[in-house]
């Protein structure tokens, strides 16, 4: 039986689930209450009492209290915020409304800008007027929706219309095209802390492109403007080839900075502004998340590139979509998920418990290939996966769980290997179970007193002696295997123990791995961007968290990359700030 235990939700990646038996893990439901976990994954957030009473080394893949940029209005709120505090090194955020709230001060903005913009006109040319009358887009977003629903594009008040809260953002018009397509980067972020605040990066990601050339004159058309796989990969040019795109609609994080490279474009830079954005975007957030220990949080940033090469967030996402779409989701997510297992100190402990599994019947990852993918690397046929890609962010959590209880019935395949895991435990109790059913029968027999009537006197005890009810309880007692009842109670004693103590092993393993982490900038293709130097070091002492110190040395950092002509000089100053400029 394996050491290391796991429990997921229903509607959770299955890739997640694939990855850890592949490595040594065990399965329980979700609903055992008599069986410890050490993972435990959900798309949707733990109860508090989930988290309050774990044990040290129970790990759960989501922070307390760790929402506050994960919804479209609360992150416009916090950026806002941190905008009028800290000043222009929070300008990495489109001009942003909260509908309805903020529906005046919108209005007063949009029309300060089109009389800015009308003033102007009457000095330009023709087509400078068209690109002027083009600067004053915005674009409308759901502020609980993701994968794309009711996002749409408008430049006049008119045609702005909502029945929900949202959010209003100035559109940007000039993104960074590629063959004339519009793309965009979806890049995975791990914080295992808040207190102290440490962040990593995957250095590898997915850029995710629009399916039709980027065309302001059709502003309606979903497959120009938005980059969302589950919008594009139903347009009608998704399987076409696209110039330098190819077919389908997604990328490597390498694919791009080796096309940037050989544009002779400075990626190093792009880098650093990527991972100021995280680090500036999760610090509007950390001082507000409890201090906890065991739990670990993934991100999906998206950023935008402009053809000015300046970064621009446009949103984060809750319980990235984990799912294959494509090989390159394959290429991307599986060396992902075990990385961040290793992050966590897992890694560790199975090279002492456990034994990877492997099952014959199922196809290695690494042996996939396109024409595989309708069938082997998607769990969900297309009418069903925008909703299993629905946990981008945070949107109708009670929906989804409606969705989850509709299917349950369907899910057979996971239920049989549940099933066969108890078969499994259950032949190793099979004689225990049998001496148990023996002493149940002794215990009946021998408190129950003979027959007593109403014209029947009350027997003695000399009397009851006498009896044969009480010779044939004797000889019952007699026969019992006193030997194999405490065999029972010896043998469950010891896989307590047991198991006990293969515990506390793994709670040492993975102190001692916390410890060790902190002076490791790379695990994996994960790179520590935070804390980056001994000063963001020594402002994250216990629960407080210098933001002052923090951004004054972001700041520095910033300023020092442009002043120089070599990003190696800079990483030679300090070795930590490595993680910042790592490709």
């Amino acid at each position: 039986m394996s050491t290391l235990i796991f429990k997921m939700s229903d509607n959770a990646p299955d890739v997640i689930r694939n990855i850890l038996l592949s490595r040594g893990w065990e399965e329980i439901d979700e609903d055992d209450q008599y069986r410890f976990h050490h993972l435990w994954w959900k798309l949707a957030r733990f109860r508090v009492n989930d988290i309050r009473h774990a044990l040290p080394w129970q790990y759960f893949n989501h922070f307390p209290n760790a929402n506050a940029i994960t919804r479209k209005d609360t992150l416009t709120r916090n950026l806002k915020r941190m905008k009028a505090i800290y000043g222009t090194i929070f300008d990495y955020f489109p001009i942003s409304f909260n509908l309805p709230n903020e529906y005046t001060r919108f209005v007063r903005e949009f029309s300060h800008r089109r009389t800015h913009y009308q003033h102007q006109l009457q000095q330009q040319s023709q087509q400078q007027q068209n690109d002027q009358q083009l600067a004053n887009l915005w674009i409308c977003k759901p502020a609980d929706l993701s994968r794309g629903r009711g996002i749409f594009i408008f430049k006049d008040l008119t045609e702005l219309t909502y029945n929900c809260s949202a959010v209003v953002q100035q559109y940007i018009t000039n993104p960074l095209l590629i063959s004339g397509y519009k793309f965009d980067l979806r890049l995975y972020v791990v914080v295992t802390s808040f207190h102290p605040l440490t962040i990593y990066v995957y250095r590898e990601g997915l850029v995710r492109f629009s399916t039709d050339k980027f065309n302001l004159s059709c502003l309606k058309n979903v497959y120009s403007h938005l980059t969302n796989t589950s919008i594009n990969k139903h347009g009608p040019s998704y399987s076409k080839d696209k110039d330098v795109v190819g077919s389908g609609c997604k990328w490597t994080f390498s694919q791009l900075w080796n096309y940037l490279h050989n544009q002779n474009i400075d990626t190093h830079n792009i880098w650093l502004k990527i991972n100021t954005i995280v680090i500036l975007t999760l610090l509007t957030q950390a001082p507000t998340v409890p201090q906890v220990s065991n739990c670990f949080e993934l991100y999906g940033f998206d950023i935008l590139i402009d053809d000015n090469l300046k970064p621009w967030l446009l949103e984060v996402n809750f319980s990235p979509a984990l799912s294959f779409d494509c090989q390159t989701d394959l290429e991307v997510k599986v060396p992902l998920l075990n990385d961040l297992f290793d992050i966590l100190g897992f890694g560790e402990v199975e090279k002492k418990f456990t034994t990877p599994f492997k099952d014959p019947n199922n196809i290695p990852y690494q042996q996939l290939n396109d024409s595989d993918t309708s069938i082997h690397l998607s769990t969900h046929d297309d009418s069903s996966y925008s909703k299993s890609d629905s946990h981008d962010s945070e949107d109708n959590e009670i929906q989804e769980e409606v969705e989850v209880n509709n299917k349950r019935k369907s899910k057979t395949l996971i239920q049989d290997k549940r099933q066969h895991q108890y078969r499994q435990a259950s032949k190793i109790d099979s004689q225990l179970s049998s001496s148990k059913m023996i002493t149940q029968q002794h215990k009946l027999l021998s408190t129950k007193l003979p027959y007593i009537t109403s014209n029947r006197p009350n027997l003695t005890a000399n009397q009851h002696r006498n009896t044969t009810k009480y010779a044939t309880l004797s000889n019952i007692q007699d026969t019992i295997p006193k030997q194999s009842i405490n065999n029972v109670t010896s043998s469950r004693q010891k896989r307590r123990q047991s198991r006990q103590q293969q515990n506390q092993q793994i709670r040492m393993i993975l102190d001692r791995w916390r410890s060790d982490a902190k002076s490791i900038n790379q695990i994996g293709n994960y790179v520590k961007i935070f804390p980056f130097n001994q000063t963001t070091i020594k402002s994250c002492k216990g629960d407080a968290i210098d933001s002052k110190v923090i951004i004054r040395e972001l700041i520095k950092i910033n300023k020092q990359l442009l002043s120089i002509s070599s990003v190696n000089s800079l990483k030679q100053a300090d070795n930590q700030l490595a993680g910042l400029f790592s490709l």
